[in-house]
């Protein structure tokens, strides 16, 4: 049973994430754009390397999922998941990173349709609206670049 700290935590959280540091993600990025210069001047002409402060990989989110499902991931705060980014996919107004997250000893997954890393978003863009990157593909209106190799980058499990 929770304590009354916890509880209160679960109550306050609006997502539960595993974060990332985001000098890992911008070394995939750089990494990943050597080798697609649409790629490498989408990166720079954004400036995502001097603005991506903060990444994470929603797990569950209380209006999307329920603080039941937030909280479920109170006992896994603190726990380390490699997270296994599979493509990058971008369009004029956001870009994000596709997240794949290993079985577990934890059974640490996303309730998330398709689980990612919002990279960047326009102004009047918001984070959320990447979760249509991969539909916007399917329709000719963004790209995809997919990785030969899954790019791997550990994460902490932590309630926001």
């Amino acid at each position: 049973m929770p304590t009354a700290v916890e509880s209160n935590t679960f109550h306050n959280a609006i997502y539960a994430a595993i974060c990332l540091p985001p000098k890992g993600v911008l070394d995939v990025l750089h990494k990943a754009s050597l080798l697609r210069k649409d790629m490498q001047l989408y990166i720079s002409n954004r400036g995502i390397d001097r603005s991506l402060q903060a990444c994470h990989v929603t797990l569950a989110h209380k209006v999307s999922h329920g603080l039941p499902a937030v909280a479920a991931f109170g006992s896994s705060q603190g726990v380390v998941v490699p997270i296994h980014l599979t493509a990058f996919l971008f369009s004029e107004k956001m870009c994000a990173l596709e997240a794949v997250i290993p079985a577990n000893e934890h059974n640490i997954a996303s309730q998330n349709e398709w689980p990612h890393v919002t990279v960047w978003t326009a102004q009047g863009t918001r984070p959320k609206e990447a979760n249509f990157l991969p539909q916007l593909v399917s329709e000719g209106r963004a790209s995809r670049v997919s990785f030969s190799v899954p790019f791997i980058v550990n994460g902490i499990v932590q309630l926001l």
